[in-house]
């Protein structure tokens, strides 16, 4: 999963980017949100709906994202969480974790702007110093759907940027691919949320 130097990196990579592409590059994870720890680690249940937004387009082929994501390895904590979809928007955190301190943090967003539906996210330090500049957010914009899965992508001057989420049994898989570079990989585990917070079997 991503370390700390392997995030480093990545963001080293992407403040560069950010002076040659209209849009930066951006790690794929997100954290835990406060208030929504209480996110069943089985995700929404199937019947559950999403008011349509004016647009016609909801998040209801985003449920299977929602709930509380991790993987620990070598002190290194790195965990995500997605809200349930509601109004046409979906929440979510990711944080990064070493040797128990807070080393990154992403908020992201999903909402549906007319038929498209759209990713945004920002990036904090552990003191929540904002990474991105004020008004201006990663951007991306969903441009495939499935069973499970989903990829966002964003032109910029040098290229896409492209995230894609797709579901493994109990496993959350990312990819982030750069263009030019290779595609970066990623998997969690779904967390079970009882009272020790364990990661689900």
């Amino acid at each position: 999963m991503r370390g700390g130097a392997m995030v480093d990196a990545i963001f080293g990579k992407r403040r560069n980017a950010v002076m040659s592409t209209t849009v930066a590059a951006a790690v794929l994870w997100v954290g835990l949100v406060p208030g929504l720890a209480t996110t069943r680690a089985e995700g929404p249940s199937a019947g559950q709906t999403v008011a349509a937004p004016s647009g016609g387009e909801t998040l209801n082929s985003m449920l299977w994202l929602a709930g509380q994501w991790r993987s620990e390895e070598g002190g290194q904590l790195s965990e995500e969480t997605w809200s349930v979809p509601h109004g046409g928007s979906m929440v979510g955190m990711w944080r990064l974790l070493v040797d128990g301190t807070p080393k990154v943090i992403e908020l992201l967003s999903l909402t549906v702007e007319g038929d498209a539906v759209v990713l945004r996210l920002r990036h904090f330090d552990g003191r929540l110093v904002a990474r991105e500049e004020k008004g201006a957010p990663i951007t991306l914009k969903r441009v495939q759907a499935g069973a499970k899965m989903a990829v966002f992508e964003s032109p910029g001057a040098s290229g896409p940027l492209t995230i894609s989420y797709r579901v493994e049994g109990n496993d959350l898989v990312g990819t982030v691919k750069h263009a030019g570079g290779e595609p970066e990989t990623y998997r969690m585990r779904r967390v079970s949320l009882g009272v020790t917070g364990s990661i689900a079997k």
